[in-house]
């Protein structure tokens, strides 16, 4: 009687991934030390519609299986750079990597606000899997996050924490501790689907209100809000505007920004209106500072003391003053793409997202006689 021999399975599979545009992405399923991962060759199998296509996708199988054989081999002799990522990854636990990533960002340039929400995001993760390594960082475990950070706070906010939690497996990527950061391998029902943000913006009336009671609250804070409204800058630009970037000596007064979010420098025509909300300059210096301005949490409940009570039936933040100015252009016939400069917008379909909000109010409008005749 003949003995059979069984077969062995082999550490490292070819799977393929369908894609939107009908080609199927190859990658690689390896199991080894008992622990899977997964690896993206981008190679790319095309409909076979052609001779041509088929002589393509025999070469790039052939591309496939070279590099499928190569790991089984790295992996038979014990050298696969896989290996050493994962014996590097095991013995580092993701809060220490956290730790590491905080110290590195605090020692570029970078604002207390992102260090803040490192230690934030870093608390998140003790709190969900406080011993968990690099290693077992794998897509389960992404998943589970979501869950938790969902089930705690917002959907825009756990948004955030995980965009921030992904920027930290690249890091360990490119570290060589990971082979491939596990939360880019999510599928869309995986993913946090937040909701768009709500747009809070003055109306032309509900701005002519609050500067009525300009008077009682003139602040720096109160005066910096309605430059804001009538030139659209960033609060980050204006907390580090100096008296130096205000250009009077044309015949159209200007500011130069460089913009905090861009790193680019650029020039603001400013109108009569933001002239006017400007402080006294009282011989200061170039390099002074315009505006003196408490920290966010301190405007956030100022503004929000000021404005309620005139304005009950609306969220309004310092932000709202950049809204108003957008909308306001709009509604007034400034055109898109100018709209779009004046904000600072690299991208044209950012600004669009106010043209909406006023084609909806024109639509609303059209609609207010409908049912009277």
């Amino acid at each position: 009687m003949t003995k059979t021999t069984k077969k062995v399975k082999e550490p490292v599979t070819i799977r393929y991934k369908a894609l939107e545009n009908g080609n199927q992405s190859i990658y690689l399923d390896i199991y080894h030390d008992g622990k899977r991962s997964y690896k993206f060759l981008k190679l790319y199998l095309i409909p076979e519609t052609t001779p041509q296509a088929k002589v393509q996708n025999k070469n790039t199988m052939q591309a496939a299986n070279a590099i499928k054989s190569q790991i089984i081999l790295d992996i038979a002799n014990g050298v696969a750079g896989i290996s050493t990522a994962t014996k590097k990854a095991a013995k580092i636990t993701l809060q220490d990597w956290l730790v590491e990533c905080i110290k590195y960002k605090e020692n570029g340039n970078i604002t207390a606000g992102t260090i803040w929400n490192y230690k934030k995001l870093r608390l998140h993760l003790e709190r969900y899997n406080s011993k968990a390594t690099l290693k077992e960082t794998d897509k389960d475990f992404c998943v589970g996050f979501i869950k938790y950070l969902e089930g705690r706070m917002m959907k825009s906010t756990a948004k955030s924490y995980f965009a921030l939690f992904k920027a930290v497996l690249n890091k360990a990527v490119k570290e060589n501790l990971l082979e491939r950061n596990p939360a880019t391998m999510l599928d869309d029902d995986e993913k946090i689907k937040a909701k768009a943000a709500n747009r809070d913006y003055l109306e032309i009336d509900e701005l002519k209100l609050l500067l009525g009671s300009e008077n009682k609250c003139k602040t720096d804070l109160m005066i910096a809000f309605f430059f804001s409204c009538f030139c659209g800058m960033r609060i980050s630009d204006i907390r580090k505007l100096t008296w130096g970037d205000i250009l009077t000596g044309d015949k159209q007064p200007k500011v130069r920004i460089v913009t905090k979010k861009t790193g680019k420098a650029d020039f603001l025509p400013l109108s009569e209106n933001a002239m006017r909300f400007l402080p006294q300059r009282n011989g200061a210096k170039d390099e002074a500072i315009v505006f003196n301005l408490p920290s966010q949490s301190r405007i956030s409940i100022a503004i929000r003391k000021w404005a309620k009570p005139l304005i009950p039936n609306k969220h309004i933040t310092f932000h709202t003053a950049r809204h108003t100015f957008a909308t306001t252009m709009l509604t007034l016939g400034a055109d898109l793409y100018t709209v779009s400069k004046l904000l600072g917008h690299t991208n044209i379909s950012t600004t669009q997202i106010y043209a909406e909000i006023v084609d909806k109010k024109k639509m609303e409008a059209v609609n207010l006689t409908n049912g009277i005749f």
